[in-house]
Order: structure tokens, then C-alpha cells, then sequence
């Protein structure tokens, strides 16, 4: 990897994370997760699995060491 150091990258996501309290809403979304997603049924009928929303803030990509670039959103 010591050659490929200007090929990484690197994408941060910064945001806020907002729980949902409203167990039909989460139904709803978990819904639509798993038509667009079937192969994750397994994992979301384990008992430990929660849903909740982040509120994207922001965007942050690296690409090697130099280059940044950055996205506030609304």
C-alpha cells in the first residue's frame, strides 16, 4: 500500500442523529429499506436492530492527501 498513498480516499459524513419515536413511521421506513434492499431482511428482524434518521449536515472527500473537497447542505 506504501506506493498507493495518493490513490486513497476518503468520504466523511457529518450530521445529526434524530431517534424516531412514532413505531408506524419506523415500520414505514424499515419498508421501504428492505424493497429497495431485500437481502437485508436477516438483519433487521434481529431484536437488536434499531431505526433512526440523520439529518445530513455535510460532506467531506479526500482524494490522496491533498485534494479536498467539501458540501454543507441546506
Amino acid at each position: 500500500m506504501g506506493r498507493d498513498r495518493h490513490n486513497v480516499k476518503a468520504l466523511t459524513v457529518r450530521g445529526v442523529f434524530q431517534n424516531i419515536e412514532d413505531e408506524l413511521k419506523k415500520t414505514k421506513i424499515l419498508e421501504k429499506l428492505l424493497d429497495r434492499h431485500p437481502q437485508l431482511r436477516a438483519f433487521a428482524g434481529n431484536p437488536e436492530v434499531e431505526i433512526f434518521l440523520v439529518k445530513i449536515m455535510s460532506f467531506e472527500l479526500l482524494e490522496g492527501v491533498s485534494n479536498a473537497y467539501y458540501v454543507e447542505v441546506g
